[in-house]
């Protein structure tokens, strides 16, 4: 009898210095856009009404840089380290366009 490759124990994933190199400057990238996020949250209700302040987006804008960042971390575990960091600037492009729709809609409202 032959083993199904169901059975047959996975590959581990090899990280290596330059794999990670990416992965902490892309994190430095995306820490900075949760340390903005987290200003925002702690500053713009005292700057609008409490009662008034968009906690939804608020809490949405801190939770989506760690979302995004593990996201791309793990769809790019098994890539080449170009494809790898061309998810990470994707990731980045997206947060970048979430950030500017919530300081458009906070000013607006």
């Amino acid at each position: 009898m032959t083993e199904s490759t169901a059975t047959q124990p996975r590959e581990r994933v090899k990280y290596t210095w330059p794999s990670i190199v990416v992965a902490v400057v892309f994190g430095l990238l995306y820490a900075y856009i949760l340390w903005s996020a987290i200003g925002n949250l702690i500053e713009l209700p005292k700057e609008l009404d409490a009662a008034g302040a968009p906690w939804g987006l608020l809490v949405l804008d801190v939770a989506l840089p760690v979302v995004v960042y593990a996201a791309a971390f793990w769809l790019g575990r098994r890539r080449p380290i170009p494809s790898r960091a061309l998810l990470f600037f994707v990731g980045l492009a997206l947060l970048a366009c979430a950030t500017v729709g919530s300081i458009a809609f906070v000013q607006i409202h």
